[in-house]
């Protein structure tokens, strides 16, 4: 402290703030003179410290931070030029062609493969707009699909030509993406130019082709008279031959032309009618007919056709609509024909629905509304307009999609126009159609009244229909209310059971339940196996609806419970008949047929099976045989649905394949086991495997199943497997059969022991079984056989080697070993990915289907 000269100093010792700091005061007094006092005051010691500490820790802590955020940096720049090198390489590497270009739409990088198949350099196109090199007509596409990125969009699809060095245009299709940080966008091109080559060839062809076909559709119209004359002597003349002394060779020839000959008169007539049509000398008749029988005429000669599409088909006649009506119900019928035969044609999936509804009425006539509806390819606004005039499809993209001359659509405006109607459609492109058309009928005088007397007796009857297809639930369900019915809809078999529990739980049990055969997890035969094996639900009656090319399951499904079958599309009147026949039985309850110990029979309803199984086959006849036995048995598709299914239910048995998609059998009983571990329960689980092999049984016991069965699984062995097990049987049964593996035999296309193993399950008279899976064998690997060349021309070893097992399984079980065979080395040339060697494989695997079929045709037993 400096001195202050002239001034008295006294110090004190105080503390600053109350803090315990020690501060010394010095007091200057002035002298005797002086007008003023002065105060230094000095800090020194303890506070002076701290403070110096203070900021050294706050200097730390910001060191400190400065450093994280620095290591934030780095990571987040090496973590980008990892980013950055990986898309690099990418960009190399890709086969596409790819550039990068900034918002105005110039080129900021390309890749090689756009450099060699523009032709261009990397620094010939840097700087240069993506315009410069996209074909003139096409420009407004790319400056729209530049525009949309820049608005925002996330991304943009489109097509272009694009000219190359050499002077040749090529077609591409592009995708494009904006990367807003980096103000650019990210293309990704495909050549289409070979593709687009060809569908223009294919184009010229058709159109070649059907120019043709309409010019010869026009001099058929102009000689149709004349060739009427000379086909009417060939068909007479030919019915005479038939009469006399023939071979049969001769006789077939003299067949075939009279069939020939029919068929072409069929197509003359209608080129006649359409003659008489335009020259205004076709008249329609007035006759009495039942508008239903009208209807669903063509609908059900048409259902085959649509059903081996895999498209359901429909039809529906609303309550409130006349049945016996006067009119000519022969043009009526060729304009549904027309209409709903193009509905199929041109349907891959989905549904083709008739409905016919009253449009108005008085008290003689009534106008009827008609609509065929179509979940189709749709027609264009365009097309629409010219579609019900004559050859109006002759040329353009109409005629490509729809085929024909025209003629059929202007044949039916002019039927339609003629009873008094109108005629048009309603489209979306890839949505479908709805044809529809108006007609105006005359009522019968007196329209006779269906006796139904046994519709009191229906009134209030409670039903449950299950549908996965939202079309038929409703049709069904209108036409069960408009006869008093109480009708409750569900889509799937879990929400059928439930709601077949839920009533009876409340002691409101369904009188009946019509079930859909074909439905996605749980199909019909699976759920009617399902309600017949719980007492709570049991007594339900049971209808099922099937489509034409399962007509054959019908005794089978009687074997499950099913009371009635009736084939899709279903007529009312069919369906009607078959409500009254089916609650008109005295005994609907559980229909089983059952073989072998029947006075076990009481025992085995107690034993609770799961049958976990992939293959449909293998599913069917695996069901069928356990039901002959008497055992109620559920089933799941694979591993993953066993462990869902046990979750919720309490089974005895689990009979387990061991070859599963999702989950396999050995992985799946490893976790059964592990979530039995340290209780009491231990459910008995036996293999199912096509490894009829040393060591195999030994490897299913290590993976902690019980027992095992070789596949093609016997009756007899199966149900000593069954009896051995089951907890709630009695033994009858001292050990296991020692050896069921059975060596495959390849010296045949057919091992006809195994089929007879078949026909001791079905009963005396009912050959339907047999048929059954023979035919079921043959469209699933049939489906299996396309299936499997997909796969292997799309190199997915894995796909193929699964569609390879599960077809190995079904021959098997069939005893058609040599398939089995060549199915088993095609899985062990997709293990070392020797896909040559697997289709050449595939090529033997389908010739000796070809003599599979056959063999399998000759076994085939008359109805």
């Amino acid at each position: 402290m400096r001195s202050i000269p002239d001034h008295d100093a006294s110090t004190h010792l105080h503390t600053a703030g109350g803090a315990g700091v020690p501060v010394y005061l010095t007091k200057v007094t002035p002298r005797e003179g002086q007008n003023q006092s002065l105060c230094v005051i000095t800090m020194f010691g303890f506070a002076g410290q701290g403070m110096m500490l203070g900021y050294a820790g706050i200097a730390i802590l910001l060191l400190l931070v400065l450093l994280l955020l620095a290591w934030v940096v780095y990571r987040a720049l090496v973590e980008r030029k990892r980013t950055e090198e990986e898309r690099e390489r990418i960009f190399s590497l890709s086969v596409d062609l790819m550039f990068i270009a900034l918002s105005d739409g110039s080129f900021k990088s390309v890749n090689p493969s756009l450099e060699m198949i523009l032709g261009f350099t990397e620094n010939e196109l840097l700087g240069r707009s993506f315009l410069d090199v996209v074909h003139t007509d096409d420009r407004q596409i790319a400056i729209a699909a530049t525009q949309s990125l820049k608005q925002g969009v996330s991304a943009v699809e489109f097509e272009t030509r694009c000219c190359c060095k050499d002077g040749s245009v090529k077609n591409f299709s592009w995708s494009a993406v904006p990367v807003v940080e980096e103000g650019v966008f990210y293309a990704v091109g495909r050549n289409m130019t070979e593709r687009k080559q060809i569908a223009e060839q294919l184009e010229r062809a058709r159109d070649a082709a059907i120019e043709s076909a309409r010019l010869k559709s026009e001099f058929l119209a102009n000689m149709s008279h004349e060739i009427r004359t000379p086909m009417n002597g060939v068909i007479g003349m030919t019915g005479l031959l038939l009469d006399t002394e023939l071979d049969d060779e001769q006789r077939d020839f003299a067949l075939t032309i009279r069939a020939s000959g029919e068929s072409l008169m069929t197509i003359i007539n209608d080129i006649l009618d359409f003659s008489k049509i335009e020259a205004g000398k076709l008249r329609v008749e007035k006759l009495d007919f039942d508008l239903l029988e009208a209807v669903e005429g063509p609908v059900e000669l048409l259902a085959e056709r649509a059903q081996a599409k895999g498209i359901e088909i429909a039809s529906f006649v609303a309550s409130d609509v006349p049945r016996a009506l006067r009119g000519d119900a022969g043009r009526l019928r060729q304009v549904m024909t027309n209409l709903i035969g193009n509905a199929v044609k041109f349907t891959d999936a989905g549904e083709v629905v008739v409905r016919v509804t009253m449009r108005s009425e008085c008290p003689t006539h009534a106008t009827l509304l008609f609509s065929i509806s179509d979940t189709g390819i749709g027609i264009s606004a365009e097309a629409q307009v010219r579609l019900f005039q004559v050859f109006s499809q002759a040329d353009g993209s109409t005629t490509r999609k729809f085929g024909g001359t025209g003629l059929g659509l202007a044949i039916c405006r002019q039927l339609v126009e003629l009873m008094g109607g109108e005629i048009g459609v309603e489209s979306t492109p890839k949505q479908g159609s709805t044809f529809w058309f108006t007609v105006t009928l005359e009522k019968q005088p007196a329209e006779p009244v269906r006796a139904t007397p046994a519709k009191v007796d229906l009134q209030g009857l409670r039903v449950l229909i299950v549908d996965d297809n939202e079309t038929n639930r409703r049709f069904l369900a209108d036409q069960l209310l408009s006869w008093g019915l109480q009708v409750q809809c569900v889509a799937d078999g879990t929400e059928a059971l439930a709601s077949l529990r839920r009533k009876a739980a409340v002691k409101a049990q369904y009188h009946l339940a019509i079930l859909e055969m074909q439905m996605p997890e749980m199909d019909g035969l699976l759920l009617a196996c399902t309600i017949k094996s719980d007492q709570t639900i049991s007594s339900t009656r049971l209808l099922m609806l099937t489509s034409v090319s399962y007509r054959g399951e019908c005794e089978l499904l009687r074997g499950a419970g099913i009371a009635r079958c009736l084939t899709k599309p279903v007529k009312q009147s069919q369906l009607w008949d078959t409500l009254v026949s089916t609650m008109a039985d005295e005994d609907n309850g559980p229909n089983r047929a059952t073989t072998g110990n029947t006075t076990a029979e009481p025992e085995r309803q107690q034993v609770q099976i799961l049958l976990a199984e992939d293959n449909v086959v293998n599913q069917k006849v695996a069901l069928s045989q356990l039901l002959n036995l008497g055992y109620p048995t559920d089933a799941v598709n694979n591993g993953v649905e066993v462990l869902a299914a046990l979750a919720e239910k309490n089974y005895d048995i689990v009979l387990m394949d061991c070859q599963m998609p999702k989950l396999d059998g050995y992985e799946t009983t490893a976790e059964i086991r592990k979530r039995e571990h340290g209780t009491s329960r231990r459910t008995a689980i036996i293999a199912l495997t096509a490894h009829a092999l040393a060591g195999e049984r030994e490897k299913c016991i290590a993976a902690g199943m019980d027992d095992y069965l070789s596949k093609p699984v016997k009756v007899k062995e199966l149900a000593e497997m069954l009896e051995q097990w089951s907890p709630k049987l009695e033994r009858q049964f001292g050990s296991r059969p020692a050896n069921r593996a059975r060596a495959n035999d390849l010296s045949s296309v057919l091992d006809l022991t195994v089929l007879e193993s078949f026909r001791e399950l079905q009963q005396e008279g009912s050959p339907d079984l047999i048929n059954e899976l023979i035919e079921l064998y043959l469209n699933d690997t049939s489906i299996h056989l396309q299936e499997l060349r997909v796969t292997l021309d799309q190199r997915d070893f894995e796909g193929a080697h699964r569609i390879a097992h599960s077809l190995k399984g079904s021959s098997n079980n069939l005893g058609i070993h040599g398939m089995a065979a060549l199915c088993a080395e095609i899985q062990e040339s997709l293990k070392n990915e020797r896909s040559q060697r697997a289709a050449q494989l595939l090529t033997e695997l389908e010739q000796e289907f070809e003599r599979v079929q056959l063999a399998l045709a000759s076994e085939l037993q008359p109805a």
